[in-house]
């Protein structure tokens, strides 16, 4: 599926490859570093506590790595995506993506405010005054 993934760009092919990777202190290690540096992608990967601290850690940008792993983690809530019951790779993607837009029609309607401010307790009385 990752081999599907292209970043369209304003001019030239698209981009298949990230700028950036972001992983967590398992995985600071010189040969992933080495690997990231000969791909051209930057590594976002904080220094374990038994290595010296490199200079120009993005802090910013590892921060947002929780955005990712909290929709993975919401993936593996949804049994059906997390099982892969789909045998077939385009079956299981259209089953993410509807599972996708499903979400994001559900976070929408939680963002909405109320169209209207009526209150569920007692209704108000209305004074009607002549003049």
């Amino acid at each position: 599926m990752m081999g599907r993934v292209h970043v369209l760009r304003a001019n030239g092919r698209p981009r298949c490859r990230p700028r950036r990777l972001a992983g967590d202190k398992g995985y600071s290690y010189g040969r992933i570093r080495r690997g990231l540096r000969r791909r051209r992608i930057k590594a976002v990967i904080p220094t374990r506590k038994d290595q010296r601290r490199l200079p120009g850690f993005d802090e910013a940008t590892y921060r947002r790595r929780n955005v990712v792993e909290r929709c993975v983690g919401w993936v593996k809530d949804r049994r059906r995506l997390a099982t892969r019951f789909e045998k077939l790779a385009e079956n299981f993607l259209a089953r993410v993506k509807l599972a996708t837009v499903i979400k994001s029609e559900c976070e929408e309607d939680r963002s909405m405010k109320p169209k209207s401010t009526l209150s569920v307790g007692k209704p108000e009385k209305i004074v009607w005054r002549s003049s």
